[in-house]
């Protein structure tokens, strides 16, 4: 069973590795 907690923290991750790659 997926929580939303965990879902959440999937794309937030997701998300900061596409910001960090975009500042390389």
């Amino acid at each position: 069973m997926i929580k939303r907690a965990d879902i959440a923290l999937y794309k937030a991750k997701k998300r900061g590795r596409n910001y960090v790659e975009s500042l390389l």
